[in-house]
């Protein structure tokens, strides 16, 4: 395999890799609907995705043909998509996890083709890698500052179920009050 091969092939890696965490992302709406900022944010999320898979489509294309043609070999992607089994009510934690872990495996898979775009001599694909690069960077950034939050926030949720569940027992001792300390976010 030569080097433009091998460029190539990470392209199409990249390309993959965007369609099918916008899949992901879309399941995650559901599970966010509890948490209004985390839905504005994976509502952004996904509109940043499904540009990035427009984009290095139109690289691809530049240098392949039509992306329509390709096929998808799984086997190459290695992207932490899947999520660990969980209850439903850790669901949107684990998302949340899972999209944090995916924007690092995703700025990884950008420098590398950004490296590979330079050796090859591709400035345009070199930058629209920059650009998604930065996008990449800016939503990890986002998500580290959201997820205390939304961990607190899970968690409050989490004690007034229980708090409910006691009430409908008609147990009249609630226990001990439980105060949860809420993380203040890292940037405003």
């Amino acid at each position: 395999m030569d080097i433009e091969q091998q460029f190539a092939d990470w392209l199409k890696d990249a390309y993959f890799m965007e369609i099918h965490y916008a899949k992901v992302l879309e399941e995650h709406l559901g599970a966010a609907g509890d948490y209004p900022r985390l839905h504005r944010l994976v509502e952004e999320h996904l509109w940043a995705t499904t540009s990035h898979a427009y984009e290095v489509g139109l690289c691809l294309e530049r240098l392949n043909g039509n992306v329509k043609d390709l096929i998808c070999d799984r086997s190459s992607l290695h992207a932490p998509f899947e999520q660990p089994p969980s209850t439903k009510r850790e669901i949107v934690i684990n998302n949340i996890i899972v999209e944090l872990t995916t924007e690092s495996y995703e700025i990884a898979r950008y420098i590398e083709i950004i490296a590979a775009a330079t050796n090859v001599g591709d400035p345009l694909t070199i930058r629209m890698c920059e650009a998604i690069l930065e996008d990449e960077e800016a939503m990890a950034e986002k998500l580290i500052v959201e997820l205390p939050e939304i961990t607190s926030t899970y968690l409050e949720l989490l004690v007034l179920s229980e708090r409910r569940k006691l009430v409908a027992s008609n147990q009249p001792d609630f226990g001990p009050a439980r105060a949860l300390t809420r993380f203040a976010p890292i940037a405003a």
